[in-house]
């Protein structure tokens, strides 16, 4: 049989869409553990958990991603009073901020995180109105049971009532060669299965062609176990009563002598650190021989701190927001600025992926949009001359329009200064009545000024590194 045009178009258009550069999951099977990814991701986190070193960059990047947003309408308008209430209240009963976050913070570290969309059960909607149809006692119900059934499907199936975070090391995404066929959640011996419409996935980023996002914690994989072994030498240090390897040799004494007993008993006892540093004393010849050179303090120093740095720079954390960083790598790592500059243009990155997703697979069948606030730049003047700039070119663009009996509308004016309706009241003709004394602008500053806000950033970097290091010693462990 002849393909219809159609038939022909999805099928070439099919055979030409990219192919997922993963191999292929068996939709309707079931495995019998976890996938290699979800191991992984199970990895990172025992890594989260146990590192502080990762968790401290990981947990700032979550933390000023996920911040307070504001809610429009599909047009990017602001809201009326009854919808923006209502948004409001969906946004708290879900406790969308801290979800957010979980979400979040799964993408930073495993680099994949989902959210959960909850609807009303059909079967349960089909069941309640079954039985209120029956309750009217009707002879012929057959047409207000499709009748009520169609509108209870319409406005309370399709919509949304709960957003809750599924774990990123429980999930496996199920695809074929060209998309994504839905998920498997798998805890334990239990397993549940979600469509592609129930999951918002968040992914850090995706490169490679990969159905998995890409998290830079996978290339920290040495840093990480190496961290590991610098605190397990000195921990391995202190466990050992706190000294290098010795030998005590009795050269005088036979094995199990009494002499050889008391030293075995005395050596327990300073292994303790309460009872470090006291006074041995002993009959006999007695030598002692090191093994190895005893350890300066803070022999991993150095290494630590690169490792740190390492991890920080893997995450694009700027030294400025690390206090613990001292020495000259933070003192001149951001003289300009520019790092935090660069820092908080990818945190604002970050946010319109995360708004991208809410709103197109979240709100916007709700009738509303989300958008954080704009992040808290180093030099809050900057908001403040951005505000009073705009206000300036809104009069003067009243003030031309005014020349052909034109004026700016509300809602326009309100939508340039991102007011919300409710911001503003009705002022008395003395309210109104404002002296132009040409002092308004007297504390605003030039642009020139506004930019050497960012040298602040090398003084205050350096009063760190003076508390943390008062004396100046060189940190490289000498």
């Amino acid at each position: 049989m002849a393909l219809s045009i159609t038939q022909a178009f999805s099928k070439q258009a099919v055979g030409t869409t990219p192919l997922l550069n993963a191999r292929h999951s068996n939709y309707n099977g079931r495995t019998s553990g976890l996938s290699i990814a979800a191991v992984q991701k199970k990895q990172f986190w025992d890594w989260f958990r146990q590192r502080p070193e990762l968790n401290s960059p990981v947990s700032a990047r979550v933390n000023d991603t996920i911040a307070e947003v504001e809610f429009f309408d599909l047009n990017g308008q602001s809201l009326g009073r009854n919808k923006r209430i209502e948004a409001e209240k969906y946004w708290d009963d879900n406790f969308m901020d801290e979800r957010l976050k979980s979400v979040w913070f799964d993408t930073v570290v495993t680099g994949d995180g989902f959210g959960w969309k909850g609807r009303v059960n059909k079967r349960l909607v089909k069941e309640a109105v079954d039985s209120y149809v029956k309750g009217l006692g009707l002879t012929n119900t057959k047409e207000l049971t499709k009748e009520l059934l169609s509108k209870a499907i319409d406005e309370d199936v399709r919509k949304v009532r709960v957003f809750d975070y599924v774990a990123s090391s429980t999930m496996e995404i199920l695809h074929d060669e060209h998309d994504v066929l839905g998920f498997r959640q798998m805890v334990d011996t239990k397993v549940s299965e979600f469509d592609v419409d129930e999951i918002v996935h968040f992914t850090f980023n995706r490169i490679d062609g990969r159905v998995n996002g890409y998290t830079p914690v996978a290339s920290l994989a040495p840093e990480l176990i190496m961290l590991w072994f610098i605190k397990e030498n000195m921990m391995a240090y202190m466990r050992n009563q706190g000294l290098p390897r010795k030998v005590f040799s009795l050269a005088e004494e036979m094995a199990n002598s009494a002499n050889h007993q008391f030293l075995m008993q005395q050596l327990e006892t300073y292994g303790a650190v309460q009872n470090r540093h006291g006074n041995l004393v002993l009959t006999g010849k007695v030598d002692v021989i090191d093994l190895e050179e005893k350890l300066r303090d803070m022999e991993y120093e150095d290494l630590a701190l690169y490792i740190t740095s390492n991890i920080a720079y893997a995450l694009q954390i700027p030294v400025s927001r690390i206090p613990y960083m001292i020495g000259n790598a933070q003192s001149a790592g951001d003289a300009g600025g520019l790092a935090e500059n660069g820092y908080w243009s990818m945190i604002e990155s970050d946010r319109r992926k995360i708004e991208n997703l809410l709103n197109t697979q979240l709100f916007c069948a709700m009738g509303w949009t989300v958008k954080f606030k704009k992040a808290v730049r180093v030099e809050n003047l900057r908001e403040v001359q951005a505000w009073s700039m705009k206000a300036d070119a809104v009069t003067k663009v009243d003030a031309v329009l005014a020349k052909f009996g034109k004026k700016l509308s509300e809602e326009k004016l309100l939508s340039l200064m991102e007011l919300q309706k409710d911001d503003v009241v009705e002022g008395t003709n003395e309210e109104l009545m404002i002296e132009n004394t040409g002092l308004r602008n007297q504390n605003m500053l030039n642009n020139q000024d506004l930019s050497k806000g960012d040298a602040s950033l090398r003084r205050n970097n350096s009063r760190t590194e003076a508390v943390n290091n008062p004396k100046g010693n060189a940190q490289d462990g000498n």
